[in-house]
């Protein structure tokens, strides 16, 4: 499940899975993994992150290159650690 959040003071993704154990319906593991991180820069709200499960990565809007700007970003949720995300929008255009 991916959730935006901002309990880290600006808004970024994370991927919570959940699994059962011992063959259980009522007892489960959770684990959560942050997608994106930054302090400066934020995932947009509005726009809703799309998903490529074949090659795990998830698309979202940003003010990754400056706060008044949209930018594309990819980030990869296949990982066992953080990556930073790649924008891709050019950084002298706006995605909107």
């Amino acid at each position: 499940m991916l959730i935006g959040s901002e309990k880290c003071n600006t808004c970024h993704l994370f991927l919570h899975t959940f699994s059962f154990m011992d063959g259980h319906s009522t007892y489960f593991d959770h684990h959560e993994m942050q997608i994106t991180a930054g302090p400066n820069w934020a995932i947009i709200k509005e726009a809703t992150p799309t998903v490529d499960h074949k090659r795990k990565l998830v698309y979202f809007l940003s003010t990754k290159v400056m706060p008044t700007m949209m930018s594309l970003c990819v980030a990869s949720y296949g990982a066992e650690a953080y990556q930073d995300c790649a924008v891709l929008t050019p950084e002298d255009l706006c995605y909107k």
